[in-house]
């Protein structure tokens, strides 16, 4: 930073000059530099990868008593997901 606050203006970068315009002529895009599948590396799409529609959760309301509910929540965080894997070990036939 310069004794005036500027802290793009900083003396070590004197060595690195504007760009003309024969510059931004020549310069390249990433897809030039490395190909088009390069541009996927870096354009992400934000939240988690989509399951496939056979693998997908699907929302329910059940009604639970107290007491069961007070059990499962006593287990601790993820405990949907522990009651989701009881209720398939009783109801759903395993393939071997």
């Amino acid at each position: 930073m310069t004794s005036d606050g500027n802290p793009w203006d900083h003396p070590d970068w004197d060595d690195s000059p504007e760009w003309t315009e024969e510059d931004f002529k020549k310069a390249k895009t990433p897809e030039q530099l490395w190909g088009p599948e390069y541009k996927n590396f870096l354009v992400r799409k934000p939240g988690r990868p989509p399951l496939d529609p056979a693998e997908r959760k699907q929302n329910v309301s059940v009604r639970l008593s107290p007491d069961v509910l007070i059990a499962l929540r006593a287990t601790g965080r993820n405990w949907q997901r522990r009651m989701d894997e009881a209720l398939r070990a009783a109801f759903v036939k395993q393939t071997p």
